[in-house]
């Protein structure tokens, strides 16, 4: 099970499940590059991992896209969001076309850090302008704090110049709110992260009132956004905002969606409740001060709440189940 594109004379599979090449076993969620010719004749060793989770299973592949000379990945690290880049490399008359792994910044057009692309508070899409002629993306940057931009980046030898086109107009006041990221230990032993909106300097009284917000389904990753909603409604008024990423999700890549499947689908509950005791436990609340939200799939999840541990919250939103 994988899903496969061409790029040039670039063959490009992402494996779902699994995969055994000539000997060699390939991990589930890893991304692999092969000299489409080669590959087609029958002849796999022309192989490339260009990424592959790693012994913790803590980074995954969330996208990828492709300019004239460059490879790009948005890799989840303990889903915090990171852009990976390849240049590509002419073959020769002894070895194919291959990629090379090159480090470069994000910076403004005067060579300023770009805030995001790995940071805790931000995440970025991304997408290529014209891959058969330019270097250009177009990048969109959103953070719990920081409204959502967008960019058109060109990528160098150097770096990746990012133009500002425009951004949405923040709509409530972040002056003083910090992001950070906690971790929960599910039922069966699974560290569960969360991401947490608060004061920078919030009292541990137990007394915050907080909004827990989950989903856990088809492998839908819960990243740092602007909600204006949220933000207006809640954060200017001193609650606090938790966003779970429990397993049914894709935070961790295919692996991280299937443990939450079918006899399994308990497990994205427990890692919801263990969220929601963790949060106590820290101080932050108490279960009389949280509550929890979700829509949809997060709707189910809520509802579940109600059944399963309604001493957990002293009250349960269950949108759209």
């Amino acid at each position: 099970d994988a899903k496969a594109s061409v790029f040039g004379s670039f063959l490009l599979v992402e494996l779902r499940t699994a995969w055994e090449v000539d000997g060699v076993t390939y991990k589930m969620g890893s991304f692999l590059s092969f000299d489409l010719k080669q590959f087609m004749a029958g002849d796999r060793s022309s192989v490339q991992v260009l990424f592959a989770p790693g012994a913790d299973g803590r980074a995954a592949l969330s996208s990828h896209t492709t300019t004239f000379n460059f490879l790009v990945l948005t890799v989840l690290d303990n889903v915090c969001t990171k852009l990976v880049i390849f240049q590509r490399q002419d073959g020769t008359e002894a070895a194919p076309p291959s990629w090379k792994k090159v480090d470069l910044s994000l910076v403004d057009t005067e060579g300023q850090p770009l805030k995001g692309g790995s940071s805790v508070d931000a995440q970025l899409d991304m997408w290529a302008e014209d891959e058969d002629k330019t270097d250009f993306i177009w990048l969109v940057s959103s953070g719990f704090l920081e409204p959502t931009t967008l960019f058109r980046a060109e990528i160098t030898p150097d770096a990746v110049v990012c133009t500002k086109m425009k951004s949405l107009k923040g709509v409530y006041d972040t002056t003083g709110l910090a992001v950070s990221q906690g971790e929960a230990t599910s039922a069966d032993g699974t560290k569960v992260p969360y991401f947490l909106v608060a004061p920078e300097s919030v009292e541990l009284n137990g007394k915050q009132p907080t909004l827990l917000y989950g989903y856990g389904g088809f492998e839908i990753s819960m990243l740092p956004f602007y909600a204006s909603k949220f933000g207006a409604g809640w954060l200017e008024r001193g609650g606090l905002f938790v966003l779970a990423n429990i397993r049914g999700g894709g935070e961790f890549g295919p692996s991280w969606h299937q443990q939450a499947l079918k006899a399994n689908r308990h497990k994205a509950y427990e890692d919801f409740e263990a969220v929601a005791t963790d949060v106590v436990k820290r101080g932050l609340c108490s279960p009389q001060t949280l509550g929890c939200m979700g829509g949809s799939n997060g709707g189910l999840l809520t509802g579940n709440m109600l059944v399963r541990s309604p001493e957990k919250f002293g009250a349960i939103v269950c949108q759209v189940p």
